[in-house]
């Protein structure tokens, strides 16, 4: 009946979830190991995108010949630019390039000059780009011919509950061993937003009950400080003992032992000597009580 009257309430109760302060900053996903609450957030650097701008083209068109090639994780793209082509047609022809071989940059015109942007945030979107040509007349994203340029992205940087969390393009994840462990957050903030005294927020979590059950199940079976695993190294440590104590007695026991059957062996000895005497002091009460001449 309930499910019935609000499907999306019920739902909810069941799947994860959360909030932030700031917009720039939103809940990702969290792991069997992130713990329901709420989190301080402190971001210091933004994500960015690693870029190359080339010259002005007044014109709008080289003025020779050029051919651009980029380098990249995703492989190797290049494009032959012919003399007169527009930096218009150049960035439809390096997007196409770069399409056709999984290189993740993509190109394009403001302001009268060619920029080169990674597809990606942070140090995973870093390339090259080289040229044959340079100067007055060519796309001016290398300031030497034949000399490769370097683009770089920064990852996000910052704190989840106080803890150094770490950075993928715009992925911040907490810190293991700490409340937030597993807590994954997009920061879509920009450089300006972040400035130099960074960029503050308070994030709530909610696992939902199926989550809650596997971070449950996760605490007692955890390597480190599981319920479970402690109990077993409990068992464990009296297992131990038991094992030292008698390890300790087994010495003393064998003493023991050895002491008893040196004295039962001269308990036997005794009794040996006490019979033999028995015999003897018999055997003279036989002779006297035996009249003269029989």
């Amino acid at each position: 009946a309930a499910y019935a009257a609000n499907p999306s309430t019920v739902a909810a109760t069941f799947t994860q979830g959360g909030s932030s302060t700031q917009p720039g900053i939103s809940v990702y996903q969290g792991s069997d190991a992130t713990q329901s609450g709420s989190y301080a957030v402190d971001i210091t650097q933004a994500a960015t995108q690693a870029s190359v701008t080339g010259a002005v083209v007044t014109s709008g068109a080289i003025s020779g010949p050029e051919t651009i090639t980029l380098s990249a994780s995703g492989g190797t793209a290049s494009y032959a630019a012919t003399s007169g082509e527009t930096l218009t047609a150049i960035a439809a022809g390096i997007n196409a390039a770069t399409a056709a071989a999984g290189v993740g940059v993509e190109a394009s015109v403001a302001n009268g000059a060619l920029t080169l942007t990674s597809t990606a945030f942070g140090s995973g979107g870093d390339f090259q780009v080289s040229s044959t040509a340079a100067g007055s007349g060519s796309t001016g994203l290398v300031s030497t011919a034949n000399t490769p340029v370097s683009a770089t992205g920064l990852d996000v940087a910052g704190t989840i509950d106080g803890k150094a969390a770490s950075g993928t393009g715009q992925l911040l994840i907490g810190a293991l061993d700490s409340p937030a462990q597993g807590l994954l957050l997009q920061v879509t903030a920009s450089a300006a937003q972040v400035g130099s005294g960074g960029l503050s927020s308070t994030v709530s979590y909610s696992p939902g009950i199926a989550a809650a059950l596997a971070n449950a199940a996760y605490n007692a079976v955890n390597p480190v400080s599981g319920t479970i695993v402690s109990a077993t190294n409990g068992l464990q440590t009296q297992a131990n003992d038991l094992q030292t104590q008698i390890a300790n007695w087994n010495p003393i026991l064998s003493q023991k032992e050895q002491t008893l059957q040196q004295e039962y062996t001269a308990m036997e000895t005794s009794l040996a000597a006490l019979d033999n005497t028995k015999s003897q002091l018999g055997q003279s009460f036989s002779s006297s009580s035996t009249p003269p001449g029989g």
